[in-house]
């Protein structure tokens, strides 16, 4: 029986030395599905999953971040929507971990990547977006302790982020 070390796959696959693509998904669901969630603050909106819980992870604000978490607790999955004022210096547009995958996508019509990746301490999978949309970045981000959970929740993802809007 082989043994699969993700963290060694994803490092081949950074080295150029195995190409992989994100596995087709299903098509996410109608975004009119899930509960919605709108930050007029820092102009944009969402739908979660059905069961999920949210929450401001913001702290005291200085009006230029914000910060939200929509979780599913019980199963190890985690959304966080980060919104940035000053794109510049601060917009997250690579993979958060070494890359296993990516692939251009659209978020609201603005061009973008969606990368897939791998840390390995603790082992961790996330799959994060960012866009920087009117002088503003927006970075998506999803994550599990779980390829599996990760893999599990592809159509949660795929209608997170066919549901997302700039309300700007």
């Amino acid at each position: 029986m082989y043994v699969i070390d993700p963290v060694a796959v994803a490092a081949l696959v950074y080295a150029g030395h195995v190409s992989l693509r994100r596995p087709a998904s299903v098509p996410a669901a109608v975004p009119g599905g899930g509960q919605p969630f709108h930050d007029r603050r820092m102009g944009y909106s969402l739908r979660y999953p059905a069961g999920w819980a949210q929450r401001d992870a913001t702290g005291p604000g200085n009006g230029h971040s914000d910060w939200q978490v929509f979780s599913s607790e019980e199963e190890g999955m985690q959304a966080q929507v980060f919104v940035e004022k000053s794109p510049l210096a601060s917009c997250q547009t690579g993979p958060d971990g070494v890359p296993i995958w990516s692939d251009p996508i659209h978020i609201d019509h603005a061009s973008a990547v969606r990368w897939t990746s791998v840390s390995s301490s603790p082992t961790s999978y996330f799959e994060n977006i960012g866009v920087v949309h009117g002088g503003w970045c927006y970075t998506l981000y999803w994550g599990s302790g779980s390829r599996a959970t990760l893999e599990a929740h592809q159509a949660d993802i795929d209608a997170m982020i066919a549901s997302f809007r700039f309300n700007r």
